[in-house]
């Protein structure tokens, strides 16, 4: 017998307050990803008089209204533990959360709370969006948001609207869209590993600000490694490389694009100040041991400093 294949069930909730119990789940959208025709929403009358009123307002639902015209939580969950089951024709589903914490407490605390169980499974785990592309890309945590996700697979035609739905929606594309970029070819990017009293230049994007990075960037169709080099250090930067001598090929994953990448390092002396421009957030210098190194890209972190280190270029 053929087993049935996973089926990701995004799940966003919307509430009115940061816990189950005190406070209510005020609405549910759940979709399966890569299937855009499965799709559930649902609305809830609440369940206690207490109620956060900042939180009440993401949402922009009216609160009154829920109360005279939404289903009870019994039946509102009833019906989406009926629309859960009723994938299991097709395919096992499995919870998707983003972040898994907060939409999965509610939703495994509300069908155990008024149903007895919940029909993903008996634990409450599944899928969390953030972790997933950790595991996938190796970044660190700050560089897991989904907004910087989507920026990173060129997803520019969907909004968090903080409708549970729509939200549920856009999960599921965003994941679709991670899942696809596993099979992606290997990414060639040139990097130039700039020291100057015993302080290695790194730059920020402005797609993500927050990370930085040795400046750089990839080869132009007919570009060698040197001329592709000398090319971003001008756009970037607005230097030349006096010289470039080949430090080595570290391969990682690349962190704003989410694939594999083989990046080649050159040590580079330049020939004035540098100033950051063109896509550069940000620039600074960093000696291997400051506030730095937490916000450096884990293939600079753990793969280029060492490097450097034995090679001897810091602290000469």
């Amino acid at each position: 017998m053929t087993k049935l294949p996973e089926l990701y069930v995004a799940v966003d909730v919307e509430a009115d307050g940061p816990i189950p119990g005190p406070y209510s789940m005020i609405s549910l959208g759940m979709a399966v990803v890569g299937r855009p025709e499965l799709t559930f929403y649902t609305e809830l009358r609440p369940i206690s008089d207490d109620f956060v009123p900042e939180a009440l307002a993401v949402s922009g639902l009216d609160r009154d209204r829920l109360l005279r015209e939404a289903p009870p939580a019994e039946e509102a969950m009833a019906a989406a533990a009926r629309w859960i089951n009723g994938l299991r024709r097709i395919g096992r589903p499995v919870f998707l959360g983003a972040p898994a914490v907060f939409d999965g407490m509610f939703v495994h605390w509300y069908f155990v709370r008024f149903l007895g169980k919940s029909p993903f499974n008996a634990s409450g785990s599944g899928l969390d969006l953030r972790s997933y592309w950790m595991g996938l890309t190796g970044c660190e945590w700050v560089s897991s948001r989904k907004a910087v996700i989507k920026q990173q697979l060129k997803i520019t035609d969907l909004r968090h609207t903080h409708h549970a739905g729509e939200d549920a929606v856009e999960l599921a594309h965003v994941f679709d869209a991670v899942l696809k970029s596993r099979g992606s070819d290997v990414m060639q990017v040139v990097a130039a590993a700039v020291v100057e009293n015993g302080r290695l230049l790194v730059v920020s994007k402005n797609i993500a600000p927050e990370v930085f990075y040795l400046p750089g960037g990839k080869p132009e169709e007919g570009e060698s490694a040197e001329e592709t080099l000398a090319r971003e250090l001008n756009e970037e930067l607005g230097v030349s490389p006096l010289d470039m001598d080949l430090l080595g090929h570290v391969d990682d994953m690349a962190v704003l694009e989410g694939v594999p990448m083989r990046l080649t390092v050159f040590v580079t002396r330049i020939d004035g100040p540098p100033a950051p421009a063109a896509e550069l957030a940000a620039m600074g210098w960093t000696d291997g041991r400051d506030s730095y190194i937490p916000r450096l890209a884990p293939a600079i972190r753990n793969q280029v400093l060492p490097m450097l280190a034995e090679s001897g270029v810091f602290g000469r």
